[in-house]
Formats: structure tokens, C-alpha cells, sequence
């Protein structure tokens, strides 16, 4: 019970991972909460921690997440799939939780996949594909990292942590330049910076230094400092030689990054307390806006966080020099500029997606709709996992680009798109006449639109669905449970 782990954490019986009892995602959210609570109140470093590791509904949790990705069935090194453990998941995890007591877990190097970077001809993006138990792994320690680490983590940041996204960085962007009528804005110019090779760069030393200002318990401090070093290189001279990267792919390595560019963050609170809020900045992952009452105060700012950034042994790929935010500022695949109809004497910012960042998501819809080799047997492909893959990316641009002034054009240019590319696709596949396609596949909707569907699956329209526009596009987490949203959009508001 939660109850008896927050009076005596202590390591679980293996033999109970075999329960029959799958836990669900609440009460996976109430272990969260019960770490939580248990050590929002205790001096840091944390200990005891390896106890909430090794807790059988913790583990679950995470193979439960571990095997509803879209890449389950991708096989790591070992050539092993969620497939093919999903009948005896119970012992295995068993398995795997005496490993992770008994200290003979090792985890094992990944299987690497180079990913061409679009518009970067020779340029490529190194992803790790991990073993189903590391995966596993991995996604257990960060359940239980996520809610120490992130009460520590400031709202000016907002790429990989829970209630935050795109949107919500976008938002503060415009919020920090905006002025009501009457008042001028606090930050007239802006410039961009932007990590190089963030993930293969980040320093282990670094990263055991941070994890052991917040962790104490040795055994959990071991465990992780053994899965940085399985995704590293060593880098350097025989005398100063050091080991750096962490795994581009798997579940723990946001939240590690998160803490290695944590520093950034601190530094430039600071540099805004010291100029009485002539400076500010917003951090979404390894991509940085600066925004400043004047050139010289950004100036400041960068060469800041650029020493900040050397002692952790890395560097900025890209320093575009400051300019007035009015004449427009390229930040997460948006322009950044004023809105033409607004209240008389005010400022007000807003986005919308160029034409560049629009022509990528089409390659990228081409890409993921390429039709199968013809070695493969059409009644062998899945088509139905296809369009799910295909629907992940479509909502993952709708919920970063919902309120940017081009929204409405850019999804009825991608609904086009994709109902091409799947309509071509089911027609490569099926090897059907246009009628035979659109007898079997035709979908109508309301209000008009129509799409494509399969047994277990529909390909969804982002023009169909109705504009959602919540109170707060930054939430705190759900186990963050004694904590009104109110409260972190204040926090957010304040740190601009």
C-alpha cells in the first residue's frame, strides 16, 4: 500500500510482480503523488528512493507505457519486441525486479539509427533503440525521478515535462512581448540560441553531479550512472579524455537533459533579478529566446549562458545576433511578430508557421506514407498501424500549432495531404480500382468532410475537429495534487 511505503519505503516482494493485478495509469499517478508528497518536505539529497523503483505497480506502469509506444515492436539489439513478452510479462518482470535488487542488472548498448535532418543534406540525427528491458528500465526510474525533479525545475522551462508543450512555449513568448494599452513593452528585443548536438554532448560528469544534488540513495545513483554510461563515447586526448552522450530515444533521457541544462535556467533568473527584469528567457528543451529591454542587456545575457554552457563542456550551434522584436523572431518553427488589429495603443504579439516549416511537415507526411516495398505481402501489412502513426504526428502538429494565425489554412492543407498520400497508399496496397477504394475505405463525417478508414483505424481530419482553447496551456502534473493551475500560470506570468 502507499500508506506503508511513505511510513517505511522498503524493497518489494519479488514474487508480487506476478500478481494478476495490472495497475492502472491512476494509480500509477498515485504513486507519483505519494513520492511527491513524501519528500516535498525532506532535506535534499533524497534517500530511499530505490524502494519506489522496485514497487511492482511501478514497474508495471512502466511497461505498460513501454508497450503502448508506436515503436513497442521495434526490436532492440537482442531482437526482442513487447510482442513477443507480452504473455508472460509477470514473471519477466519478476525477473527483471531481482536483477535491479540483487545489483546484476547491466543494461546493453543500444542499436543506432541515423535519421537524415530535413532541409540539412549530411546532416543526421543519431537515434538509440534500447532493449525492451531497458526500456522498461528506464521509464521506472523516471516515474519516480519526474516528481522530485520537476518542483525543482523553473516555469521559464517547457520542453519534455508533464502539463507543458509548443503551445505553452509559444504563448509565454508572446505574453513576455506584449504590452496593454498604454504601457510599453518590458522586452523590445529578442534573439534565438540554440544547443549544438545537445544529446551527444552532454557530459556524464555532469550529469552524476546533478543527479547527487537531489539523490542520495547510492543504489539508485549507480543504476543511473550505469545506463549513461551504456549510451556514451569518450571524446578528447588520452589526458583529458571524458565520456559524454546520452541515448536520443529512450523514455529517461528528456528528464536528464532537463537537468543538465538546468543551469541555463538558474542563470538567467539571476541575470533578471540583477537587471530588475530587463531580461528574461524561455528554454523549450535545447532551444533558447532571449528577450531584453535593449541589445545590450541580450548581448549580456548570451555570453552568460554561453560560460555557463563551457563548464559543462558544451556549446551553442547557433547565436543569431540580437533585433527588434517588432520585425519578427524564428522560434520553435514559428515567426514571432506583432498582430496588425489590436486595441488602440496596444502591443500584441502572435505566430503563425512559415512557409519553410509547412513544406517540411509535407516531407515528412511523404515520408510516413512511402508505399511498402513490393517483397512485402499486402495481406501481411498493417494498415491500420499505419494511419495510427500517420494520426500521431497530424495531432502532435495540431496541439504545437492550434493558435497560430495560419492554423486554419495549415490543417486543411495537411488534411489534403494525407488523405492523398493514404488514399494512394491503400491503393498501392490493395492494388483496387478508385471505385473498389472508396467503396471500402470511404468514411463520411459531419458537417461535410469526409476521410479514409480500415478495420481499427480512421485517418483524422484536423479541419473536422473543433477549436479547443483552454484556460491554461501550462498545467502542473495530476500528482501534483495540493497545487491550483492558477498558481503555475502566476509562477509563469512572474518569471517573464
Amino acid at each position: 500500500m502507499i500508506a506503508e511505503s511513505l511510513a517505511i519505503p522498503t524493497f518489494p516482494s519479488i514474487t508480487a510482480i506476478t500478481s494478476p493485478v495490472i495497475p492502472t495509469a491512476d494509480e500509477l499517478q498515485a504513486i507519483q503523488r505519494a513520492v511527491f508528497q513524501s519528500n516535498r518536505s525532506q532535506p535534499r539529497p533524497l534517500a530511499n528512493l530505490m524502494s519506489w523503483v522496485l514497487d511492482r505497480r511501478n514497474l508495471q506502469g512502466a511497461w505498460n507505457r513501454v508497450s503502448a509506444t508506436e515503436g513497442a515492436d521495434t526490436p532492440g539489439p537482442d531482437g526482442q519486441t513487447c510482442s513477443h513478452l507480452k504473455h508472460r510479462v509477470g514473471p519477466w518482470l519478476a525477473d527483471l525486479a531481482e536483477q535491479l535488487y540483487k545489483q546484476s542488472y547491466l543494461p546493453t548498448g543500444p542499436r543506432w539509427v541515423d535519421i537524415p535532418k530535413p532541409h540539412k543534406p549530411g546532416e543526421f540525427r543519431r537515434i538509440g533503440v534500447l532493449n525492451v528491458r531497458d526500456r522498461v528500465v528506464h521509464a521506472a526510474i523516471k516515474q519516480i525521478l519526474e516528481p522530485i525533479l520537476e518542483p525543482a525545475f523553473m516555469p521559464t522551462s517547457f520542453g519534455f515535462r508533464p502539463g507543458r508543450s509548443v503551445a505553452g512555449a509559444l504563448e509565454a513568448a508572446c505574453r513576455g512581448l506584449s504590452a496593454p494599452a498604454g504601457e510599453s513593452p518590458a522586452h523590445l528585443w529578442a534573439a534565438t540560441l540554440d544547443v549544438a548536438d545537445c544529446f551527444p554532448t552532454i557530459d556524464h560528469a555532469h550529469v552524476n553531479a546533478c543527479i547527487q544534488e537531489h539523490v542520495a540513495d547510492s543504489d539508485l545513483k549507480h543504476l543511473i550512472a550505469t545506463i549513461v554510461s551504456s549510451g556514451g563515447a569518450s571524446v578528447g586526448r588520452l589526458w583529458w579524455q571524458r565520456i559524454c552522450g546520452i541515448v536520443q530515444g529512450g523514455a529517461l533521457s528528456p528528464l536528464l537533459c532537463n537537468l543538465a541544462l538546468h543551469p541555463l535556467d538558474l542563470a538567467a533568473v539571476k541575470l533578471r533579478q540583477e537587471t530588475q527584469s530587463g531580461v528574461a528567457m524561455l528554454r523549450y528543451a535545447d532551444d533558447l529566446l532571449i528577450m531584453g529591454r535593449d541589445a545590450s542587456l541580450v548581448t549580456k545575457t548570451i555570453a552568460t549562458l554561453r560560460g555557463v554552457l563551457q563548464k559543462q563542456k558544451q556549446k551553442f550551434k547557433t547565436e543569431s545576433k540580437p533585433k527588434p522584436a517588432a520585425s519578427g523572431v524564428n522560434w520553435l518553427g514559428v515567426c514571432i511578430q506583432p498582430r496588425r488589429l489590436v486595441h488602440p495603443g496596444a502591443t500584441e504579439f502572435g505566430y503563425s508557421v512559415p512557409s519553410e516549416k509547412i513544406q517540411s511537415m509535407i516531407v515528412r507526411l511523404i515520408e510516413m506514407t512511402q508505399p511498402p516495398s513490393d517483397k512485402i505481402d499486402a495481406a501481411a501489412f498493417n494498415m491500420a498501424k499505419w494511419i495510427v502513426s500517420v494520426n500521431n504526428q497530424l495531432r502532435d502538429w495540431r496541439a504545437a500549432y492550434l493558435f497560430a494565425e495560419n492554423a486554419p489554412e495549415l490543417f486543411r492543407l495537411l488534411d489534403d495531404v494525407a488523405r492523398d498520400r493514404i488514399g494512394a497508399l491503400l491503393k498501392s496496397v490493395s492494388r483496387d480500382s478508385w471505385h473498389g477504394i472508396r467503396r471500402n475505405h470511404l468514411a463520411r463525417l459531419p458537417r461535410g468532410f469526409w476521410t479514409w478508414e480500415v478495420p481499427g483505424a480512421r485517418l483524422s481530419v484536423l479541419s473536422s475537429l473543433a477549436p479547443h482553447a483552454p484556460a491554461f496551456l501550462t498545467r502542473r502534473p495530476r500528482w501534483w495534487s495540493d497545487a491550483s493551475n492558477t498558481a503555475i500560470n502566476h509562477e509563469s506570468s512572474e518569471a517573464l
